[in-house]
């Protein structure tokens, strides 16, 4: 159809219209080409790689090569932040990344609170910027310490997917409290970047 983005260019099926990709083109290109100039940020528009999975396990890779550790011991520790835009300055760590341009479906977010709400919005929420601390830590005994930690605590562990190519599936999952677990894996509540 007329004004529709050729399938040979699409890198994701949210592309519509020509107009949608020229303008997610532009967004790849201006951090790709920041990155060139300065290095790759600390706030990295996350729907705009092409690859998300091999990007975090470069950062990863990155950490543990600096902590001198082996890269099954450092692992993502993610939690939404308040902002939805980077400020300036972000605190400055080589152990933090902050990730735009993830949306939630099946639920909405109150910010405020930091919780999900059954409220659904037909395009997916947007979210607020992810924030990745990278720790040490095997997921094996996170998992007994946190039994520990947050004995009268349950959480429902929201897998962020992406639809990329051969790279589709889960990225990594987020931690939010809640009461009932059950209540969002039945909604199909997830995190999306693409």
């Amino acid at each position: 159809r007329r004004g529709d983005v050729p399938c040979a260019w699409k890198i994701t099926r949210r592309h519509q219209s020509i107009s949608e990709w020229i303008h997610d083109m532009k967004q790849r290109h201006a951090q790709l080409s920041g990155w060139l100039a300065t290095g790759i940020s600390q706030c990295v528009q996350f729907d705009a790689l092409s690859n998300q999975k091999c990007f975090l396990a470069a950062v990863l890779r990155e950490a543990a090569e600096r902590a001198i550790k082996p890269l099954d011991a450092l692992r993502f520790n993610p939690e939404f932040t308040d902002l939805y835009e980077p400020v300036s300055p972000l605190p400055s760590s080589q152990e933090v990344l902050y990730l735009s341009g993830i949306r939630l479906e099946g639920a909405s977010w109150d910010i405020t609170q930091h919780k999900l709400l059954p409220e659904v919005q037909k395009d997916g929420f947007p979210m607020p910027l992810l924030e990745l601390n990278i720790e040490e830590g095997d997921l094996l005994q996170d998992a007994v310490s946190k039994d520990r930690r947050y004995q009268n605590r349950s959480f429902y562990c929201c897998p962020c997917y992406t639809s990329k190519g051969s790279e589709a599936g889960v990225v990594f999952e987020v931690p939010f409290e809640c009461s009932n677990p059950d209540f969002w894996t039945l909604r199909s509540t997830s995190l999306i970047a693409e």
